[in-house]
């Protein structure tokens, strides 16, 4: 649930110590929190990995953590004045998410992650209060965990990208490796437990309620992730269900971005069985880098010549079914750095939404943020009128940004 405001609010001593403190470049990740089925949005991610870094423990023993929006706008790179409506619904989402903890023994716990989330708009802090039980693999790690270089990882656009990367990290040292190099790794998974760890299925419905039956699957100390995905889970809650669309939209995405940003080379081969060679699984090989990898910066397309524009601006045309203006098409072509792959998959997500008032201005918005299959821009959890008045917001901010594009473009 989402509170307004807090139980305590921060004295000035706090939000003082609170703006002198930055964030450290490494996180020791407890890999119980990486190996767990969940689906979150790439900034929710992002919000929680610094959180994690602030981790204390208050008078009474529980951990908390304390962020402050310019904190968390300026190492996200984040601009304009939305970023309190934006928390709304990592909070909402966090408050929602819950753990199994399972012991080689079959023994197990299920948690719930974070108790309260607050934000006060005057002070512009957040503060996380994490449930009590959990404390043991978020606050003074000793071991199972991974370390996690922050910098590398709020570099990432893409949400599979920071999951994926998580999951094979954290199971490197633990798998097989090359003996003549001792940094190469095999890790593998089966096709439906890692979209479940990537989020394409989400076992959650709407009302953030996980089917029993699948609660049970995920309980047994041999999970059936094929069984869950296949017969458990509701059809509309997969996403990217085809292999070819998830290789394509997940996958790969995830697999070249790793490549060019982080400190690890991932390839994979697929395994297959049956005379039909069906696909069961993902071997992927990753090899850790002996360098210090910078986050690379996407570098801005040179403007196409007259013809390849007019072709690319046709292309667009064909994408959308509507009837768009030539310079609604050049705008999404620049904000796109020309990369017609990026404005098909905006349409594609813009086609599953609901009372889009300006389809441009929304295509703008989730190219720029890197919207995935669960925009941000939705708000669950809240009031209708709630939802209603955060939708009306974010549709004005979208507006007033594509009419300065357009001015831009023509």
């Amino acid at each position: 649930m989402f509170i307004k405001g807090r139980e305590t609010p921060m004295t000035k001593n706090e939000i003082a110590k609170s703006e002198k403190t930055m964030f450290p470049d490494i996180l020791k990740k407890s890999n119980f929190l990486i190996s767990s089925v969940y689906r979150a949005s790439l900034l929710e991610n992002k919000v929680l990995a610094l959180a994690l870094t602030k981790v204390r423990l208050s008078d009474q023993g529980r951990p908390v953590a304390t962020l402050r929006t310019k904190e968390i706008k300026e190492v996200l790179h984040v601009t304009g004045n939305a970023m309190g409506t934006y928390l709304k619904d990592v909070a909402t989402s966090l408050a929602g998410r819950t753990m199994f903890i399972e012991s080689a023994d079959g023994s197990f716990k299920c948690m719930s992650l974070v108790g309260v989330v607050s934000y006060e708009s005057g002070s512009g802090t957040m503060e996380i209060k994490f449930e009590p039980e959990i404390k043991d693999y978020i606050y003074d790690l000793k071991a199972n965990f991974t370390m996690l270089n922050i910098p590398m990882m709020l570099s990432f656009r893409s949400g599979w990208s920071y999951r994926l990367y998580e999951l094979l990290s954290s199971r490197a040292y633990h798998s097989k490796y090359d003996k003549e190099t001792g940094n190469v790794f095999h890790i593998k998974y089966g096709v439906s437990e890692i979209k479940l760890h990537l989020g394409t299925v989400q076992i959650k419905d709407d009302k953030g309620k996980i089917n029993r039956d699948i609660q049970r699957e995920l309980e047994k100390k041999e999970i059936d992730y094929d069984y869950i995905v296949n017969e458990l889970v509701h059809e509309k809650l997969k996403s990217f269900d085809k292999w070819c669309d998830f290789k394509r939209r997940v996958l790969d995405v995830a697999v070249n971005e790793i490549n060019e940003k982080s400190d690890i080379s991932v390839k994979y081969d697929l395994m297959r069985s049956g005379r039909g060679g069906k696909i069961y699984g993902i071997d992927f090989e990753v090899t850790k880098k002996d360098m210090n990898v910078e986050p690379t910066v996407e570098e801005e397309v040179p403007t196409p010549d007259d013809v390849e524009l007019d072709d690319l601006i046709d292309k667009v045309m064909d994408i959308i079914d509507e009837k768009i203006k030539i310079s609604q098409a050049k705008a999404l072509l620049k904000v796109a750095n020309y990369d017609i792959n990026k404005i098909e998959y905006a349409y594609e997500l813009a086609c599953k939404q609901e009372n889009i008032r300006n389809l441009i201005g929304w295509m703008t918005s989730a190219i720029q943020n890197g919207y995935e299959d669960n925009p941000i821009h939705k708000v669950k959890g809240q009031a209708p009128e709630e939802t209603v008045e955060f939708d009306e917001y974010m549709e004005q901010m979208r507006l007033e940004h594509f009419a300065n594009m357009e001015k831009e473009s023509e």
